[in-house]
């Protein structure tokens, strides 16, 4: 039992240790390839290829990876990932994942991170052999029979159930990520009250067939969100334009001049690996991120995409 205790301590300690907003170092490409399998992965999770660059530098602790939306075929269910954080660095380019667009978040493992920032430095430099071996393992492993085996696809194996009625859930969220009891509060009563009284914040419209609009956005034009009536017009009885759910909380944009900061037209089904090309494309406007208190605190922190039929140009 004193064992027991001790390897407890110990984990929590190193819990303590990394706290949000602390600086770390990413290690060396030798220190992180000793963490790694023949598949380039630790305890599930990939080492992607466009990490490989970032080895020995610092990068701030955003967040932990309590709970993140886990899709799958019957829907998306939520779970939590053992030892990972998220720092506040590039996200995923979809390089070698078919050009990907989705840019997800990346995903960092504890064991490849230090907060020994001065002792790490003269060990952060690599030389070639040891940078391209990563490299190579981590591009080799990014592809399975022409399917994207990345982070997001590995997400339904690695995470641990994270039902949003557990309170240990939400007591992770207040103690590693700084979440205030008043916001865990509100997530919870919202939550519950929808539940209650059985209404659905979804906006769904009437059509069967949903109408596109082709404005052609790129990066930098600039874009009014409709009303929502005029987005109401849009939409199937699920909600959708073409299979792209219309969120809720896209509805605090309405009437907003934003700027499209991407074009979405190839992407990574999460549930099979495979590389779709679009038929509808779609935009992300301003960088806008899904709000993780209205999502169990989802740590993915996704880009809210936009059909081009819910805005008009400015």
């Amino acid at each position: 039992m004193a064992s027991i205790d001790s390897k407890q301590r110990l984990a929590n300690a190193a819990k303590d240790y990394f706290r949000i907003g602390a600086r770390v170092r990413i290690k060396s490409a030798t220190d992180i390839l000793a963490t790694l399998n023949d598949e380039g992965s630790c305890e599930g999770l990939s080492f992607m290829p466009q990490m490989v660059g970032l080895c020995g530098q610092e990068a701030t602790l955003v967040r932990w990876v309590t709970s993140s939306c886990v899709p799958t075929r019957d829907g998306v269910v939520f779970g939590g990932i053992k030892d990972a954080v998220l720092l506040d660095v590039k996200r995923c380019d979809g390089e070698a994942f078919g050009g990907c667009q989705l840019g997800c978040s990346t995903i960092w493992k504890t064991h490849w991170l230090t907060t020994d920032i001065v002792s790490s430095i003269e060990s952060s430099f690599d030389n070639e052999a040891n940078v391209e071996a990563l490299h190579e393992l981590s591009l080799r492993n990014s592809r399975i029979d022409g399917r994207a085996n990345c982070q997001a696809t590995q997400l339904v194996k690695i995470s641990t159930s994270s039902d949003g009625a557990r309170l240990q859930h939400y007591r992770q969220e207040m103690n590693l990520n700084r979440v205030s009891v008043s916001t865990i509060a509100s997530s919870l009563c919202g939550g519950l009250l929808a539940r209650v009284s059985g209404r659905s914040a979804n906006v769904v419209g009437t059509l069967a067939r949903t109408p596109v609009t082709d404005l052609n956005l790129q990066p930098g034009d600039r874009v009014r969100v409709k009303s929502k009536a005029e987005i109401v017009q849009t939409l199937d009885t699920k909600g959708c334009n073409r299979g792209l759910w219309f969120d809720p909380l896209m509805l605090r944009y309405c009437d907003q001049e934003l700027t499209v900061t991407n074009r979405i037209r190839v992407l990574v089904d999460e549930t099979d690996g495979r590389i779709r090309t679009l038929k509808t494309p779609s935009v992300v406007l301003d960088d806008l991120r899904c709000d993780s208190t209205q999502r169990r605190f989802c740590s993915r922190l996704l880009h809210l995409f936009w059909r081009e039929c819910w805005l008009q140009r400015v």
